[in-house]
């Protein structure tokens, strides 16, 4: 005899933001994600429904899910098919603001994620490096850095690199709202599984922690995570920002989310840096 199922189900995107990606699609505006987001209910047990760009994408946020499928910081994986990813709905209140608590639990979460199989390879062999030449020439081209800032970056870039760098696992999405306090044991958890990241450049997720949120906790957030043992990018820590910085304003830009696009948000790296890039020994 069959199993009597409810099913319940209802989007995780808000009704105005739908509304613009289809407004902006049919204009060609700009660059938006396709995915869609929704939350279903079978015999009262959620899960959240993602519909990725394309079955390739799906199972790679599978692969790099169940790397951590032991862990119970990231939500589990339900099922995937084609282009659909279905996985647990962790239940919990999203963090709200910084203070000390926070920033050893976030920490502690990304101690987790570094430590799971990290590989030191040499700059040269990574497309970290190539990128950020990309990312810059293009922000110069589109009018965001003039000649002179532009010149100065380039030469940071060639600068800052380090012979080698941590390649591992990286949350890159990390701002506040991505993260919560699982309502059933009061760990931290990262729910949005499209920024759960392999083989990325180790440290992104820092350095957008640090230009949204960490403020006067940088400092306090880096000990605590080189404290649980994990890979340490500080002695190429400005690598890494700047590499950040240039990757998020160019896709500010062509999302058209101009409050981010700020060409004074790379002052820190114009000229000589008592930080310069070291190789990691």
């Amino acid at each position: 005899m069959p199993h009597r199922i409810r099913i319940k189900q209802r989007s995780a995107t808000s009704w105005l933001r739908r509304l613009r990606y289809r407004l902006s699609r049919l204009a060609g505006a700009r660059l938006q994600k396709s995915q869609r987001i929704y939350v279903v209910e079978i015999n009262g047990h959620r899960f959240k429904r993602t519909i990725q760009p394309d079955s390739y994408t799906a199972e790679c946020i599978e692969r790099s899910l169940e790397a951590f499928a032991e862990s119970d910081r990231l939500p589990g994986v339900a099922i995937q098919y084609e282009r659909e990813l279905w996985v647990e709905f962790i239940d919990g209140e999203r963090l709200k603001s910084a203070d000390g608590e926070v920033v050893r639990a976030v920490a502690e979460l990304f101690s987790i994620l570094h430590r799971n199989n990290p590989r030191l390879v040499a700059t040269d062999e990574t497309r970290f490096g190539t990128r950020l030449r990309r990312s810059l020439r293009f922000l110069h081209r589109v009018g965001v850095l003039n000649a002179d800032v532009y010149a100065d970056l380039r030469e940071a870039a060639q600068r800052l690199q380090p012979t080698s760098v941590w390649v591992g696992y990286e949350y890159t999405d990390a701002i506040l709202k991505n993260f919560i306090v699982a309502a059933d044991d009061g760990r931290t958890c990262a729910i949005d599984v499209e920024s759960l990241a392999a083989d990325e450049l180790i440290g992104m997720g820092y350095a957008k922690a640090s230009q949204f949120w960490l403020g006067e906790y940088k400092a306090e957030f880096l000990e605590h995570l080189s404290g649980h043992g994990g890979p340490d990018f500080r002695p190429y820590l400005p690598f890494v920002e700047l590499y950040f910085l240039s990757q998020w304003m160019q896709r500010a830009f062509i999302e058209q989310k101009w409050r981010f696009v700020d060409a004074s948000r790379f002052e820190p790296f114009r000229g000589p840096s008592d930080r310069d890039a070291q190789s990691v020994r």
